[in-house]
C-alpha cells in the first residue's frame, strides 16, 4: 500500500462519524406493555464499526448473509442486541440460541 494511501485511510479512519439514525415501525406484531406498536432504531456505521464487525465475522462466519446479518445486528440500537438480558429471554422463549455471539 503507498503511503499516500496509508495517509488517505488514517484520516478518513479518524474523521468517520455517524451521520444519521432512522427509527421505524417493523411490524405491528412487536407491542410494547402499553399495547402501542414499538419504534425500531437503526443507526448508520462508520467505518470503525464496519471494519471490527467485518473482521470479528470473517473468524467465523464466512457466508456473505452472515456477514449482513452482523452488520445489521450492529446497526440496530432500539431494541439493543448486545443486551443480555434481551438475548436470554428471546433464547428462552425459542428455545434456540438466538445471535450467539453479540452479547458484549
Amino acid at each position: 500500500m503507498t503511503k499516500k494511501r496509508v495517509l488517505f485511510l488514517k484520516r478518513l479512519w479518524r474523521t468517520a462519524t455517524r451521520q444519521k439514525v432512522v427509527r421505524f415501525q417493523l411490524s405491528s406484531r412487536f407491542r410494547g406493555r402499553d399495547g402501542s406498536v414499538l419504534a425500531w432504531e437503526m443507526k448508520q456505521l462508520n467505518i470503525r464499526e464496519k471494519v471490527r464487525v467485518r473482521e470479528r465475522e470473517t473468524l467465523g462466519n464466512k457466508t456473505e448473509y452472515g456477514k449482513l446479518l452482523a452488520l445489521a445486528a450492529e446497526a440496530l440500537t432500539i431494541p439493543d442486541l448486545h443486551d443480555k438480558g434481551l438475548m436470554l429471554a428471546l433464547t428462552e422463549r425459542e428455545n434456540r440460541p438466538v445471535l450467539r455471539r453479540w452479547t458484549r
